[in-house]
């Protein structure tokens, strides 16, 4: 197996988080994790991703730990609420976990974070790792250590930082669960690119219409993308600074599923505010026309949305919403724009009215 990445994040708890990724990653596992913290493993994955890969996965495990079992939790958003975190507890302790079992968190950034989540509250702290199944978890949500459930109030509103000792990415994985191409993978490989990484915006604009990347092309783009990330997430890995480029686009995204009751999905959500982002930065003049036209025509290369009509009611949830943000960021509104592509600044003042203007496709 030769892995196209493998290195290792310094993250406080725990003492590091290896990152690798290869294709037959999986089936290599006992190449990976060669000192495991104990004999036992329980993976948790949602029904559909162990009929798709859970012979792969339990036949890998069982060639390193000796007892290996197995939890279904709900698909998607649904895993990520409080109620889901009280039955993954409920099943930790039925089946005696101890803080020297190991979690696997099998599947999609939903199941990353509850996961991660749980591990990071049962017994004070377990360990876990993730095996991401979805081009959005292999390039964002199963990397950084942020885990979260979801509330009645706001998207990820519960969580901690906790990073898995190992992140397992196997873009093998991809097209055995996935019915349709990740659109949502390919709007967070996106996001980063237009902020951080010019030549990475560039490799996505040479993709065919559509988005259907060859496996080799799929391979290049994770590891470029998940590097972009950690050059930007290694600076303050635990948010000691509220404001961030990696949030650029998910300001509106995770308002917009909000007020839509999670009926969007969270890349075409990404993909609206990167939009909206994107014209407000033209129209302050902190990017140039022809490169918000980059921007705006890379989403629609890649069959994203670019602006999205909402009516009174969700217009209204989604002011709401933002207002949330708002709070959490001391009273102003800091939006993530970007100022030439690979490269972007936080604007303070950005206004509600500015962004829900913006996220129909105009700005004025």
């Amino acid at each position: 197996m030769q892995a196209e990445l493998n290195l290792t994040l310094n993250v406080g708890r725990p003492a590091a988080c290896t990152i690798v990724m290869a294709r037959g990653a999986v089936q290599n596992l006992a190449e990976i994790i060669t000192s495991p913290p104990s004999r036992r493993a329980i993976w948790v994955a949602d029904a559909t991703v162990q009929a798709a890969v859970g012979n792969v996965v339990d036949t890998a495990l069982r060639r390193v730990f000796g007892t290996v079992d197995v939890i279904t939790i709900e698909r998607g958003e649904r895993a990520k609420t409080l109620a889901g975190f009280g039955f993954l507890i409920e099943e930790l302790e039925r089946l005696r976990a101890d803080r020297r079992t190991t979690i696997f968190a099998v599947g999609g950034g939903s199941t990353t974070d509850a996961v991660g989540f749980a591990a990071s509250s049962y017994l004070r702290g377990i360990p876990y790792v993730c095996l991401p199944t979805t081009l959005t978890a292999q390039v964002d949500a199963a990397i950084g250590g942020k885990v979260a459930v979801n509330t009645t109030a706001a998207k990820n509103a519960v969580g901690a930082f906790y990073h898995p000792s190992h992140v397992i990415i196997d873009p093998a994985l991809l097209p055995v669960q996935l019915e349709i191409p990740d659109r949502d993978g390919l709007a967070e490989i996106t996001k980063v690119a237009t902020i951080s990484d010019g030549a990475l915006f560039a490799r996505l604009e040479s993709l065919p219409t559509g988005g259907h990347p060859a496996p080799r092309v799929l391979d290049e783009l994770i590891s470029r993308a998940v590097m972009a990330k950690l050059a930007l997430l290694t600076k303050d890995p635990f948010e000691a600074e509220l404001d961030r480029l990696l949030n650029f686009g998910h300001e509106t995204a995770h308002a917009l599923e909000k007020a839509l009751g999670h009926g969007i999905r969270h890349g075409p959500a990404v993909a609206i505010g990167i939009a909206a982002a994107t014209r407000i930065s033209v129209d302050r003049r902190l990017l140039g026309e022809a490169e918000g036209r980059r921007v705006g025509n890379l989403l629609g290369r890649l069959a994203l949305p670019v602006s999205i009509d909402i009516d009174k009611a969700a217009e209204q949830r989604f002011a709401d919403a933002l207002r949330q943000v708002m709070l959490v960021r001391a009273g102003s509104l800091r939006v993530v724009l970007p100022t030439r592509i690979g490269h972007g600044v936080i604007a303070p003042a950005v206004t509600i009215e500015e962004l829900t203007t913006s996220i129909r496709g105009v700005v004025r």
